[in-house]
This record gives C-alpha cells, sequence and structure tokens, in this order.
C-alpha cells in the first residue's frame, strides 16, 4: 500500500518541477480544510498540465538562486578562514571568557560548520542517496508538516528526526527506518569543526574549564555527541538529558 502510495505521489508532484513547485507552495504547512484544497489543487494543475496542455504549469515560475563560494586552492581552509577573520583572534577571544566559570556552546553554525550555503541544502544529497526527486521540498513539507501536528498534540513545535520520518513513512511511502540513517550518515560525512572555535575550545580545554554544549537541533543526542567526538570537541562527559520548557526543547551536553 505505502509503494502504491509513493507511486502516485511521484506521479502527481514529483513528474513536473512546476507542478511540485505550485502544489507545495499551497500545501505546505496546510491543516484541515486548507491540505483538502491543496490536494484538489494538485489534481487541478495535472489536469490542467496533461490534459488541456497548459504546459506553463510544468515548469518553475523562478529558480532559487544559491551564493557561489569558491574553495581557496593556495592555502589551507584553517588559513584561508584567519585571513578573512583577521579580526577574530583566539587569544583575544580566550582572554573574554577566561573570566567565566562555565562557558556554553551552540553546537551547528558555531562549533560544527557544514559546506552549504543553508541547512535544507541537505536535503538534495539525500534525495540522491536514495534516489527521490525533488526531496528538498518533500522533507522541508514533512517537517514543517510534522511540526504543526506537535503543536497541535504538545502545545509546541519542536520535533524529532524521528517524528519527520515518520510523517514521510506515513504520508509518503519513505522508509522511516533507511531514511533515517541515510540522513544522520550525510550530516556526519558533511559536518566540520569551525576551525577558529576548534582553537578556543582547546585552549578552554588545557585550562580545565567547564564547557557547556547546547543545540536545538532535531538530531538525537547519540548523533551530536558522535558528531562532537569525530572533530575533537567532546570531553569526558558527566551527564546528558533534554530539557524541556514549554515550547522550548534544548538537548543540553554538561562535559568537564
Amino acid at each position: 500500500m505505502k509503494n502504491k502510495m509513493y507511486w502516485l505521489y511521484n506521479v502527481l508532484v514529483n513528474k513536473k518541477s512546476g507542478i511540485s513547485y505550485r502544489y507545495h507552495k499551497v500545501h505546505d504547512g496546510s491543516t484541515g480544510f486548507l491540505k483538502i484544497i491543496s490536494w484538489i489543487y494538485l489534481l487541478y494543475l495535472n489536469f490542467a498540465y496533461y490534459i488541456l496542455h497548459f504546459h506553463f504549469f510544468g515548469t518553475m515560475p523562478q529558480m532559487e538562486t544559491y551564493e557561489t563560494k569558491a574553495l581557496s586552492i593556495k592555502s589551507a581552509e584553517t588559513q584561508d578562514y584567519a585571513r578573512k577573520n583577521s579580526d577574530l583572534i583566539v587569544k583575544k577571544y580566550i582572554d573574554k571568557l577566561k573570566k567565566y566559570d562555565v562557558i556554553s556552546f551552540d553546537v551547528f553554525d558555531t562549533l560544527i560548520f557544514r559546506p552549504i550555503s543553508q541547512p535544507t541544502d541537505i536535503f538534495y544529497f539525500i534525495g540522491e542517496r536514495m534516489e527521490i526527486s525533488d526531496f528538498k521540498n518533500i522533507r522541508i513539507w514533512a517537517e514543517g508538516d510534522a511540526r504543526v501536528k506537535c503543536m497541535q498534540k504538545n502545545g509546541h513545535m519542536e520535533v524529532t528526526l524521528e517524528d519527520i520520518w515518520k510523517n514521510l513513512a506515513e504520508d509518503v511511502g519513505c522508509s522511516k527506518e533507511i531514511g533515517m540513517k541515510v540522513e544522520q550518515e550525510i550530516e556526519l560525512s558533511l559536518c566540520y569543526a569551525n576551525p577558529f572555535m576548534l582553537d578556543v575550545w582547546k585552549e578552554l580545554k588545557k585550562m580545565g574549564k567547564k564547557m557547556i554544549v547546547v543545540s536545538d537541533m532535531y538530531l538525537s543526542r547519540d548523533i551530536i555527541k558522535k558528531l562532537l567526538k569525530m572533530l575533537d570537541l567532546w570531553i569526558v562527559k558527566k551527564y546528558m538529558f533534554l530539557v524541556n520548557m514549554g515550547k522550548i526543547r534544548l538537548l543540553v551536553h554538561f562535559l568537564n
């Protein structure tokens, strides 16, 4: 049944990029009656394209433009980063932090970088691995829909990776287990330590400072722990737990 649903979804939504784009513009984030309207709109788009020959519905009205980044081939990445951020000097940063007993860090975009223009670009790699066309839009929709469902059920919009893939499995027919595994593997393969913050981290570690790593990312604590260990951003664990504060869910790691 799930395979048939996934096949039907691919035929109606993913076959033409323009139809997919227009459908998701209406469907994403919709609930109740509006979601039903979005399904009717999807049928209309397919009818208009294939029966009425309104082929402009099959093309994208506009394409997203992403920034172009040129990698330096004359210097190491760390040296290049330091050159472009000459005002950021590790020693000066440490001088400001060393007066504090406990120092906290966010994980993504602070301790850890990914070589993509925006976080959702990672979904392209997942879609390619799983051979699912237009997966970026599908994945964005699934996360948004999961957050809406979470708000209706729990009063907040903080979801886990399992929540998102459960939503995908129910609505599209993807395998939750395989999808989660692929997404986690790709996250692990793309992430790298922010060279500046890695130097700061190592200096604070030498000083014996107590450091706290905080993340509201939907990735599990085991995956974030694995990332930190892999990138030399981990010290002996004291304890780890999830903090639920109404609408805010934080993953907190207390480190020696």
